[in-house]
């Protein structure tokens, strides 16, 4: 009889222990959905510097939700970076030629490491970013586009180097600059496009790459 009033209060001890732990731990997971909803909340609205720390923050959460609106603050930040450049340019002729990271500068690096940390969800994201109007403004279209070419570069080099690896003149030529050929972005598109072993939300992303830039043809 004390033997199974032992056993039974081992085994209602193991229970209850079981049960705080299962607490403690959606407690903890309950901490970290508020934390994300406040980043997430901070850099859709706060100012600069709080936009800036909740996307680092964001990053070191691996915060799949985030994706978005990480790349579209790169975005903004590459595009204010090159307008704000043109604007100190004589003349109105603007030409710039060379790689689109240079205008990153340094907040935009923080936000492109925020993105490759959250790594493979980022990705759809930053695929749509290639269809970027280039009719409202030519010379920060080209910028966002090469940026986001580079940090999908950077992020599934697999993917994304391979056609711009090859060796014949014209490619070199614009590797040294920086800026892939449109081509061969248009190739990788299709290539992600037409493979079903592609996660369905990349497939979409690159159909939708692909058809607006023929639009824009």
């Amino acid at each position: 009889m004390s033997l199974a009033r032992g056993g039974g209060r081992r085994a209602a001890l193991a229970t209850a222990a079981l049960g705080v732990a299962v607490a403690v731990v959606a407690i903890w997971v309950g901490k970290d959905a508020a934390l994300e909803w406040w980043h997430l909340r901070q850099l859709r609205e706060g100012d600069a510097d709080a936009r800036l720390r909740a996307a680092e923050a964001l990053g070191e959460m691996r915060s799949a939700r985030a994706a978005p609106h990480l790349v579209a603050f790169l975005m903004r930040i590459v595009r204010a970076n090159f307008d704000e450049w043109a604007r100190r340019q004589p003349g109105d002729m603007i030409t710039y030629i060379g790689p689109g990271y240079e205008f990153f500068g340094e907040r935009g690096k923080r936000v492109q490491v925020a993105i490759l940390k959250v790594g493979k969800p980022a990705e759809p994201e930053l695929i749509r970013a290639l269809a970027f109007d280039v009719s409202e403004n030519v010379g920060s279209a080209g910028m966002v586009i090469g940026c986001a070419l580079e940090t999908l570069r950077r992020l599934d080099p697999e993917l994304w180097d391979e056609p711009f690896s090859r060796t014949d003149e014209p490619t070199q030529d614009a590797r040294q600059r920086g800026e892939p050929p449109e081509a061969l972005t248009t190739i990788v598109l299709r290539r992600i496009a037409g493979d079903d072993a592609q996660p369905a939300e990349m497939r979409s992303a690159a159909r939708d790459a692909l058809a607006a830039r023929e639009k824009l043809r």
